[in-house]
């Protein structure tokens, strides 16, 4: 027997697709896959490496550079989350929410919350099969997403003065994600790894961050990192409204 919602209605799954895509505005590919080179190749310095100022934010020589550098934005070419905002209907039927008294931005995107997933393909380092944690096929990340019009694009700190520790980490604000440590390989060499996968490097059940155009990759180090492709994942759920959901 299929289990129905609380509206008498079945719940089906669904997600919208949004490519990252690289400066050229183009979607990060395999044949455009972007290197990102090491802020500091020793483990012990990378390690340690954090948000407390300005300089943390981004490579100062060599910032969206596609070949060497710490610290590029993927580009997020559409609307990055599901919540409702301020595009409103009125009247109901094919999926509207709204009466003919009362408008309603609610959709489907947004019955069970804002869920939003970033899956990426990253190869770490030039070496296959380093071993996983072994120097060679480690490197410490950190990724922010901006907040255009805000009082301050990467740092959360209202009202000013800015606080550099307040980084906008991808999906939280949590500390633990000034310094994410990864392991990989690249079978194959630089641009041309072979061995490929989706993974998901962060996930958020609600997340309505409406006025993010894009994700800052940050490469601590020690070894570098390449970009092969990422995809920023919304999921939504019909079946949450009984007059809406047909």
């Amino acid at each position: 027997m299929a289990i129905l919602s609380s509206s008498g209605k079945h719940l089906n799954p669904f997600d919208l697709q949004i490519d990252l895509t690289d400066q050229s505005n183009e979607i990060i590919k395999k044949s455009n896959a972007i290197k990102m080179t090491p802020r500091s190749s020793t483990a012990s310095t990378s390690a340690g490496y954090g948000f407390s100022a300005a300089s943390d934010y981004a490579d100062p020589s060599n910032h969206n550079s596609s070949t060497t550098g710490w610290s590029y934005d993927l580009q997020i070419p559409c609307a990055p989350s599901g919540a409702g905002w301020y595009n409103q209907v009125y009247g109901g039927g094919s999926g509207r929410r709204g009466s003919a008294s009362s408008s309603s931005n609610g959709t489907s995107l947004n019955d069970y919350g804002n869920f939003a997933s970033l899956y990426m393909d990253l190869a770490v380092g030039e070496n296959p099969h380093p071993g996983y944690g072994a120097a060679l096929g480690i490197s410490h990340i950190a990724m922010l997403q901006n907040a255009a019009g805000a009082y301050f694009a990467l740092q959360y700190t209202s009202p000013p003065p800015v606080n550099y520790a307040h980084a906008r980490t991808v999906f939280d604000t949590s500390t633990d994600a000034h310094n994410i440590k990864i392991s990989g390989q690249n079978y194959g060499g630089g641009k041309n790894n072979n061995y490929r996968q989706w993974f998901c490097i962060a996930d958020r059940q609600s997340w309505a961050h409406h006025n993010a155009n894009y994700i800052r990759f940050i490469n601590w180090g020690p070894n570098n990192v390449y970009i092969h492709a990422a995809k920023l994942i919304i999921h939504g759920k019909t079946g949450g409204s009984s007059g809406a959901d047909n």
